[in-house]
């Protein structure tokens, strides 16, 4: 439809569209036997499960956000991450990053250490980024 303030030489349309936005989450769920996180107690030693949820438009913001989970007779795995692309609609489009993980492993022989060893480690991320102009 042309506009009424449309000219020859600037041409002004109005174009309407009707979007229906797909769903913008997901959840994902797993599990199994593992023959390299073997034991001996129980009727599945080596069990393994995961369950993951993740959203790539958190409250309509844009805000993605991912947690995720790994369990095993020894190992174990947390994570959650967040990431608001444009924080308090700042003009300057400041974004920023929060990550946070945990980490339990058995050391098995695989990452060269002994079998009976076992770590844990805990890491927190924090980004902050902003548009250059």
């Amino acid at each position: 439809i042309e506009m009424p303030e449309s000219t020859r030489e600037r041409p002004v349309l109005e174009i309407n569209m009707n979007l229906v936005e797909r769903k913008t989450g997901g959840f994902s769920a797993g599990g199994g036997i593992s023959a390299a996180q073997g034991g001996s107690d129980g009727p599945f030693p080596a069990f393994i499960g995961s369950c993951s949820y993740s959203q790539r438009n958190l409250f309509g913001l844009n805000q993605k956000f991912s947690a995720s989970i790994e369990m095993g007779t020894v190992d174990s795995l947390f994570r959650i991450h967040h990431t608001d692309p444009w924080v308090m609609g700042d003009t300057y489009r400041t974004s920023r990053t929060v990550s946070i993980q945990n980490t339990r492993s058995s050391g098995s022989a695989v990452h060269g250490k002994a079998v009976d060893s076992q770590t844990e480690e805990s890491e927190t991320g924090l980004s902050i980024g902003r548009l250059l102009t």
